[in-house]
């Protein structure tokens, strides 16, 4: 869908596919890894080995994130295309720099990387990894989204629209404040219900009495 946008060269890439493809497979491992750490069976055996499994394939898919990123930065510099340098500048300068540096940059590459190199050994600081990566994610989608809308399709376009609604900036209003958290916590409650009154987990104990 964005990749064959081509009114927004930085959407208009045979890369972006992939890219959110990676992205999707990072959150997801993170979301396993967290939810399986501090919600799954703590009783059975292979928990601590299933935990660092999954942080093991959360980093590989980081990895390959990682190296598409690069390579997206790389090949916009490298082309010297205006409208490909001015995005990145925004992103990487302009006002929204905290959601690459510290969203997508901290939370997502560097905060599970080091935890994953100095606290292996600690399932907890995994699942804490994991979940560093999934609110981090939300600064990857915004990167991808907004700084297109950001930057104008004709140099000097913002001089003549005058709209408010044709504004080149962008902030959540309350509302999609509301309708984000809303949503974060209506899964959440699907999640804890789900966990509380279905049966998630074998009980040994009941799979001992029924051979019994």
């Amino acid at each position: 869908l964005f990749a064959v946008v081509k009114a927004r060269p930085y959407w208009y890439s045979p890369i972006f596919p992939i890219i959110f493809l990676v992205s999707a497979l990072v959150s997801g491992a993170g979301l396993m890894t967290f939810l399986y750490c501090f919600f799954g069976n703590k009783k059975d055996p292979d928990h601590p080995a299933i935990v660092r499994k999954l942080a093991m394939w959360m980093i590989i898919f980081l990895a390959v994130d990682i190296l598409l990123l690069i390579a997206d930065v790389l090949v916009s510099l490298y082309g010297q295309i205006p409208e490909h340098m001015e995005i990145w500048h925004k992103i990487l300068f302009g006002p929204y720099w905290y959601m690459f540096w510290i969203g997508e940059v901290g939370m997502v590459m560097l905060v599970p990387i080091l935890i994953y190199i100095f606290k292996r050994d600690d399932i907890n600081w995994l699942g804490l990894a994991g979940l560093s990566a999934v609110i981090g994610i939300i600064a990857v989608r915004f990167n991808i989204v907004i700084p297109a809308f950001v930057a104008p399709p004709v140099p000097g376009l913002e001089g003549v629209l005058r709209h408010w609604r044709m504004a080149f900036e962008y902030f959540p209003s309350f509302w999609e404040w509301a309708t984000s958290i809303g949503g974060i916590a209506l899964i959440v409650f699907l999640f804890m219900l789900a966990y509380r009154n279905l049966p998630l987990f074998e009980n040994p104990e009941l799979e001992t009495s029924k051979h019994a």
